[in-house]
C-alpha cells in the first residue's frame, strides 16, 4: 500500500518532474486509430466493389442492348415480311383458284361444243365403233371370243328365231359384240316380252327371255293370231293348248278387247256361252253366243250392260225363248228380235186369233 501510495504521491508531489506519459492511453489511442483506419479501408473497398459491380452490370446491359437491337430489328423485319408474303400467297391462291375455275369452265364449254359438233357429224359413233372393234380384235387374239350360246326360260318361242335375231357366230370377239343391239332384236320377236343378253367370260353368251302370255285368238282377214292382253301379236299359228282362248274378231279388236274380256271373266254365266267378241266399225262390240244369239252392246260403257244380260240369261231364261238378237244400243230400252221359226209361229198365232175374232 505504501509503495503504491508513494508512487502516486510522488507523481503528484513532484511538480518539477516532467509529466509522465500515460502509456495505457497512448496504446488505446493507437488501437483506435488502427481500427478506424481498417474500418475506413474496408468501407472504401466495399464501395469500390459495389461500384465495380454496378459498372459490370451496366457494361453487360449495354452489351446486351447492343447485341439485341440488331436481332430485334431483324425479327421485326422478318415478321413484317412474313405477314406480307402470307397475304401475297393468299391472294395468289385466290387468284389461282379463280383462274383454275375459269379454265375448267372454258374446258367444259369447249368440250361440250366439240361433242355437239362431233355428234352432229356422226363422228362420236364412228370413234366408239372403231375403238370397240379394235378392243374386240385384241381380245380375240387373247382367246376372248364366243364359243357357246345358252338360252334360258324358253318354252314356246322358236330357238332358231332367237339365234337368228342374236346374230352371232362362233369366234366373234366377245368384247366387241353389241349385247344391247342383240337384246333389242330378240325383243322384236312375237313370243318375247323381255330379253337379257350377257357376256360370260371368257367365251359364252347367256340369253335369258320372258315369254308373253297369250290372252286371246284374234281373227282378221280370215287368219288367226295369238295376242296378249296389250294386243301384241304373239304368233301367227295356234299352238296346242291355246285353241280354247276367247275369240275376238275384226279390225282393232286385239287392242280393245281387254276391258270387255276382263268384265266377262267375272260373269261366268255369260262367258261360258260366248263364241266370239266381234268389233263393229272399230267403235263398239257384239257378243256372239254358241247358240246363235247375238247381243248388240252400246259404244259407251258396254260392260255396264252385262249385269242386265246375266239376269236375262239366269232368271228369265232368255236363251229358251226363240230370241236371236238382244239389242242394248238404246239407253232407254232393250229390243229383241225373234228367230225365223219363232217369228212364223208368232205370226201364225196372231192370224189364228184374228180369224177367231172374225
Amino acid at each position: 500500500m505504501q509503495t503504491t501510495d508513494g508512487r502516486y504521491q510522488q507523481g503528484v508531489n513532484n511538480p518539477g518532474a516532467p509529466p509522465k506519459q500515460n502509456v495505457s492511453g497512448a496504446s488505446n489511442s493507437a488501437a483506435n486509430h488502427t481500427h478506424n483506419s481498417q474500418y475506413n479501408a474496408s468501407y472504401n473497398q466495399a464501395d469500390i466493389n459495389q461500384t465495380n459491380l454496378e459498372f459490370g452490370k451496366n457494361v453487360i446491359k449495354g452489351i446486351g442492348i447492343i447485341i439485341w437491337r440488331p436481332f430485334r430489328l431483324m425479327f421485326r423485319f422478318a415478321k413484317r415480311n412474313y405477314t406480307y408474303y402470307v397475304l401475297k400467297l393468299e391472294q395468289t391462291k385466290a387468284f389461282n383458284t379463280s383462274l383454275r375455275s375459269l379454265a375448267n369452265a372454258l374446258f367444259i364449254i369447249v368440250f361440250a361444243v366439240s361433242a355437239i359438233l362431233l355428234y352432229r357429224g356422226g363422228q362420236i359413233s364412228l370413234v366408239k365403233m372403231t375403238l370397240v372393234e379394235q378392243i374386240g380384235e385384241w381380245s380375240s387374239v387373247a382367246g376372248v371370243n364366243v364359243q357357246e350360246v345358252k338360252l334360258h326360260n324358253r318354252k314356246h318361242s322358236n330357238k332358231q328365231d332367237i339365234l337368228a335375231a342374236l346374230d352371232v357366230k362362233i369366234g366373234t370377239p366377245l368384247l366387241s359384240f353389241d349385247v344391247d343391239a342383240a337384246r333389242k332384236r330378240i325383243e322384236k320377236l312375237g313370243w318375247i316380252e323381255r330379253a337379257d343378253v350377257q357376256r360370260i367370260f371368257p367365251d359364252r353368251l347367256d340369253v335369258s327371255i320372258v315369254e308373253r302370255n297369250p290372252y286371246a285368238i284374234w281373227q282378221i282377214n280370215g287368219k288367226h293370231y295369238l295376242v296378249d292382253k296389250n294386243g301384241v301379236l304373239v304368233a301367227d299359228e295356234i299352238p296346242e293348248g291355246y285353241q280354247y282362248l276367247p275369240l275376238i274378231v275384226g279390225k282393232g279388236a286385239a287392242t280393245e278387247a281387254l276391258g270387255l274380256l276382263s268384265a266377262l271373266e267375272e260373269r261366268l254365266e255369260i262367258l261360258d256361252h260366248v263364241r266370239a267378241l266381234v268389233r263393229v266399225g272399230e267403235r263398239r262390240w257384239d257378243i256372239d253366243f254358241i247358240n246363235g244369239i247375238r247381243v248388240l252392246l252400246p259404244a259407251a260403257k258396254p260392260e255396264a250392260m252385262l249385269a242386265d244380260l246375266e239376269r236375262m240369261i239366269v232368271d228369265q231364261k232368255i236363251f229358251e225363248r226363240g230370241i236371236n238378237i238382244i239389242d242394248f244400243r238404246l239407253s232407254d230400252r232393250v229390243r229383241f228380235r225373234m228367230d225365223d221359226a219363232t217369228a212364223e209361229a208368232y205370226h201364225a198365232a196372231k192370224d189364228a186369233e184374228k180369224n177367231d175374232n172374225n
